[in-house]
C-alpha cells in the first residue's frame, strides 16, 4: 500500500462513512500505512483523508488523522463536525498539500466537535488553542474548502486584534476572565520534531516525580521514618 500526498491541488468534498467502526476494522492496515507515514514527517501535525491518494487513487472516506494532545499518539477522527465559538483569529498555516506556501485562514478559538472513534464510540467534547486550528484545518479539508494560498514573501491584510488585559472577560464569550481562559493556552512549536516534543514531555514527568519522591523523603527524615517505601531511587 502506497500512500502519496496530492500537491497543490483543491482538496474535494468526503463522502460521509455509514459505519464507522465497521470501517475501521475493515481498513487496519490503511490506518497503520498513514501512521508510518506521519511518523517520518516529525513536524506533521494531522492529515486529512482527501489531503492523499492510496496506491494512486484520492482517498474520499470522511476522515482524519491528528497527533493526540493527551495521547501523544495518532488518532482517527471519524465523520467530524466542527461548530465554531466566540472568537476568531486570522492564522498562517502551513499544509502537506502546498508544501513551501502559506494558507491563510481564519480559526475560531474554541469549538465544539463531534465525532466517532475506530471502536464506532460518538465524542461530543469542546476544543480551544491551537488543537481547535488543526481540527479546523483538517475539517475544511474533508468539507472541501476552497483554501487561501500565498507565497511566502507575499503581504496580506490582518484583522486588528482587540488588546486585553489579563482580568478582562474573555472574548471567546466563556465569561471567564481572559487570564484564566484563552490566556493559559500555548501555540506549540511546530518546528520542534513531534519525537522531541514527546521525550521532553516524558523528561518533564519524570522530574516531577524525582521530585515528589525527594520532598517524600525529606518530611520521613522530618518525622523520623527512615524506612524506604518507594520503589524508585532517586539520583
Amino acid at each position: 500500500m502506497k500512500i502519496d500526498i496530492i500537491l497543490n491541488k483543491q482538496t474535494p468534498k468526503a463522502n460521509q462513512i455509514k459505519n464507522p467502526k465497521q470501517w475501521a476494522k475493515d481498513n487496519k492496515e490503511l490506518i497503520q500505512a498513514i501512521k508510518d507515514y506521519l511518523d517520518c514527517r516529525p513536524t506533521a501535525m494531522g492529515i486529512a483523508s482527501t489531503q492523499f491518494s492510496i496506491d494512486g487513487e484520492r482517498s474520499m472516506d470522511n476522515f482524519f488523522v491528528h497527533i493526540g494532545w493527551e495521547s501523544g499518539d495518532w488518532e482517527i477522527i471519524i465523520n467530524p463536525k466542527v461548530e465554531g465559538i466566540g472568537m476568531t483569529d486570522l492564522e498562517i498555516e502551513a499544509c502537506l498539500t502546498w508544501p513551501q506556501k502559506w494558507i491563510i485562514s481564519e480559526r475560531y478559538r474554541r469549538i465544539n466537535v463531534e465525532y466517532f472513534d475506530v471502536d464506532g464510540k460518538l465524542h461530543k467534547r469542546e476544543i480551544r488553542g491551537f488543537e481547535s486550528h488543526v481540527w479546523q484545518h483538517e475539517v475544511n479539508h474533508l468539507k472541501g474548502i476552497k483554501e487561501r494560498v500565498e507565497e511566502p514573501n507575499q503581504e496580506f491584510e490582518a484583522r486588528a486584534i482587540p488588546k486585553l488585559n489579563r482580568n478582562d472577560i474573555c472574548p471567546c464569550n466563556s465569561g471567564k476572565k481572559y487570564k484564566k481562559c484563552c490566556l493559559q493556552y500555548k501555540i506549540i512549536d511546530t518546528d520542534v520534531p513531534r519525537s522531541q516534543r514527546l521525550l521532553d514531555k516524558i523528561d518533564e514527568a519524570i522530574k516531577k516525580e524525582r521530585d515528589k519522591l525527594k520532598t517524600e523523603k525529606k518530611n520521613m527524615k522530618k518525622t523520623g521514618d527512615t524506612e524506604d517505601h518507594s520503589a524508585v531511587k532517586v539520583d
